[in-house]
């Protein structure tokens, strides 16, 4: 079928003997969802995230990063195909994926230097599985982060591993995969061969672009013959590296003809490497990036070759795909965490129902930034992911065995959330905000220029409330006595957060602002200001502050600004920042603020601050519970229960909620 909307990415495509009903890709992206007690093979939660991915539309599967080398680091809870012993499962999973419509593919890789790249919360890097022999690389070079020396492989072990790679592929077409992609891209083994950032060796390896795609055409050359004819064989690469002495779009175009000439059937076109925090932000952009950012590079590469072109990075609307397709700047376009978020986004499309996809808005909280912790992957709007199997059943309608009426008090995501899953359910619900709209906290986060699209999160949600006829009351406020004369059966309260405010400003005689009015009212903020906190509020209010011309200085208590954010979305908004005048105070307290000035500590050291125009707090918050006694059935959801981020909000909702 296809559409009037989206006719270009619902057009069929052929690649040799592989036959796809549209144009869009689920991109290979890492779950963590092997099973810990059989550590390699394929798990139950693995066959029932992709099922449903694949029911949702999407034309090809690519599996995710498969390890092929058994003597290289082991991902926790990564998948691998280094012995026939991993075929049955993957056999499953195959026949999952074409039973819901659609073809599969399997990208098989060796990490190499890259490694893990294991962090904690505050990036720092975790080398504490890391065995000597385990960790090598093309150039014995340190990691970045760690400072671990990769040993440089010889030419003996180079002829093993593309044995390996061969025999992956070889695992991969008994399994029933339609197609076999190397993973060359984002700064592992065979990206590390060919990039002149990574490639110092002096050997038939290294040197100018023939020596330094030596090794990559021989892993090429035996997994093509490995597959023989009845399979297509993908390459993902990292077509520019954005780093110093690393791959421009000369070399890779150059790169990319050698592929095709070698029996490459399709290029991926990535970017980036993952070598930092800062780095994987170029390989996998956070939503501060702009959208369909490789098509530039993807129109160059389709031009100069005969072979498709599939492009990925923030391609997160089915608008976007179709342009890129109808404007020439790929044959084909993956998008990946935006079907994490909504594994039906493909047939929404199809079907005329855009307003109804849950967009993704590269947060990259729940999938990426827990991948690199070495947790399981979920995502900040879909808490069904990887639970597929047990929370889809419990959404039916007719799971709720007595209907209920359900009061959600407060408009946040949250509240929101929870109203949309109860009413999913078939439960009568009815939800008040004291505010004139709904979205709270998200909405006003949404004003921030690099937060734009977090705005998605509550449209989609609001699309949800119309959709399950929930009853939304704004501007109103809650009583005991209206909340026990309507009789609920359930209350769920999601009355939110409220601001701490320090007690020695709460008298104080200068223009103190708390962060949530300065965000809706900025006409009142003078051309000076001081913000105390340097948590991500305090920093995206500084940068909010800034781009409308207002000097700006962070005061922050700590030794480090954005500690509440992963290491992913910390890195970027220091980025940002740094490229500001916004003037930073580290490790500093202050004492007090008065109308001569503002006190503070630093080193040991007392100093006086100049008093600016306007003082903005930003220093956390604390739960809003509120008080209905004599009511019962009460259940507390999001920062009133306990105060965190948006994915807390909406994955604590949704499982009190889908309970009920």
């Amino acid at each position: 079928m296809v559409t009037n909307n989206f006719p270009n990415l619902f057009q069929p495509f052929e690649i040799g003997p592989l036959k796809l009903k549209n144009r869009i890709v689920m991109p290979p992206m890492g779950t963590n969802f092997a099973d810990l007690n059989a550590p390699g093979f394929i798990s139950e939660r693995h066959k029932s995230y992709y099922a449903e991915r694949a029911m949702g539309g999407v034309g090809l599967i690519i599996f995710e990063g498969t390890r092929v080398n058994p003597n290289r680091l082991a991902r926790k809870g990564g998948p691998d195909l280094h012995g026939d012993q991993f075929i049955p499962g993957f056999q499953e999973l195959v026949g999952l994926i074409k039973d819901g419509g659609a073809r599969c593919a399997v990208q098989i890789s060796d990490r190499g230097r890259v490694g893990n790249l294991k962090v904690d919360f505050s990036g720092k890097f975790d080398a504490s599985d890391t065995k000597q022999g385990e960790y090598v690389g093309a150039s014995a070079r340190p990691h970045p982060m760690s400072g671990v020396v990769a040993e440089e492989l010889g030419t003996k072990e180079l002829e093993q591993i593309a044995g390996y790679f061969a025999d992956a592929a070889r695992r991969a077409k008994m399994a029933g995969f339609d197609a076999v992609e190397l993973h060359g891209a984002h700064g592992v083994l065979l990206n590390e061969f060919l990039s002149p950032y990574s490639n110092k060796r002096t050997d038939q390896y290294g040197g100018d672009l023939q020596g330094r795609s030596r090794f990559p055409l021989m892993v090429v050359r035996r997994v093509r013959e490995a597959l023989g004819a009845d399979l297509v064989l993908s390459y993902r690469m990292s077509v520019v590296e954005f780093v110093e002495g690393g791959m421009e779009i000369g070399e890779s175009i150059l790169f990319a003809k050698m592929l095709e000439a070698e029996g490459v059937q399709v290029l991926h076109v990535s970017a980036g490497i993952n070598e930092t925090p800062s780095a994987m932000n170029r390989a996998i952009p956070p939503m501060s990036f702009e959208r369909g950012r490789l098509f530039p590079y993807s129109e160059q590469l389709k031009k100069a070759l005969r072979i498709p072109v599939l492009v990925v990075q923030r391609i997160t609307t089915p608008e976007l795909a179709e342009e890129a397709i109808r404007e020439g700047k790929a044959d084909l376009v993956a998008t990946g965490r935006a079907l994490i978020a909504d594994p039906y986004w493909p047939l929404k499309a199809m079907e005329g129902r855009v307003n109804e996809i849950r967009r993704c808005c590269s947060c990259s909280q729940g999938c990426i930034e827990r991948l690199i912790q070495e947790q399981p992957m979920t995502c900040l709007q879909n808490p069904e992911v990887g639970f597929e199997a047990i929370y889809r059943p419990m959404l039916k309608k007719s799971e709720a065995k007595t209907k209920k009426r359900v009061l959600v008090i407060g408009g946040g995501l949250a509240g929101m959330e929870a109203a949309c899953v109860c009413a999913s359910k078939g439960h009568e619900v009815r939800l008040v905000e004291k505010e004139g709209q709904l979205g709270g906290m998200a909405r006003l986060a949404s004003i921030v220029e690099s937060k734009r699209e977090f705005s998605g999160v509550v449209e989609f949600l609001e699309n949800q409330l119309k959709e399950f006829n929930v009853d939304v009351r704004l501007n109103e406020e809650v009583t005991t006595q209206a909340v026990k004369d309507a009789d609920f059966d359930e209350i769920i309260l999601a009355t939110g957060s409220l601001p701490v405010v320090p007690d020695n400003l709460r008298t104080c005689a200068c223009d103190v602002r708390l962060a949530k009015y300065v965000l809706e009212h900025p006409e009142d903020v003078g051309r000076e200001v001081v913000i105390l906190g340097g948590g991500s509020v305090g920093i995206e209010v500084a940068e909010f502050l800034h781009r409308l011309g207002k000097k700006v200085t962070v005061i922050e208590m700590m030794d480090m600004i954005c500690r509440d954010q992963g290491p992913l979305r910390r890195a970027d908004m220091i980025e940002r920042i740094q490229k500001t005048d916004v003037s930073i105070m580290l490790k500093t307290t202050v004492q007090d603020v008065t109308e001569t000035g503002i006190r503070i500590s630093r080193d040991g050291k007392v100093d006086i601050l100049k008093l600016p125009d306007t003082v903005v707090v930003a220093v956390g918050a604390k739960p809003n519970s509120i008080s209905l006694p004599g009511v019962g059935r009460i259940h507390t959801v999001g920062d009133c229960r306990k105060v965190g981020n948006a994915m807390a909000a909406i994955h604590d909702a949704f499982e009190v909620a889908i309970h009920l």
